[in-house]
């Protein structure tokens, strides 16, 4: 889609959404992989990244609607900052949880 339709927020707005793609097609194909060797302590790491990628676009949704009530700044240009900021917080916060977590004993 990103392609096909305009791209709200210019050409770095399209390049981090490629980017995000691109790499969630890595995790899930890794996850998959490891998945098949049963190298299931990895496959949950890579799904759970994977998660946290998909789902980084709610909170970058309220970061834009933040923006625009407090700093009165439209949606279109204050499109970019949120949405990166929103993916951040998410991988961050993904990497937290898989780190702080004891190894899956099988």
């Amino acid at each position: 889609m990103v392609f096909i339709f305009p791209t709200i927020g210019g050409a770095l707005t399209q390049t981090a959404t490629t980017a995000i793609n691109l790499l969630m097609i890595a995790l899930l194909l890794d996850a998959l992989h490891s998945a098949r060797k049963m190298q299931f302590s990895r496959h949950r790491c890579s799904m759970i990244r994977t998660y946290a990628l998909g789902l980084s676009v709610s909170p970058a949704r309220m970061f834009i609607i933040a923006t625009d009530r407090l700093f009165h700044i439209p949606f279109e240009a204050s499109f970019t900052a949120p949405s990166i900021i929103g993916v951040a917080l998410h991988v961050l916060t993904a990497d937290y949880l898989i780190r702080r977590q004891q190894p899956l004993s099988l």
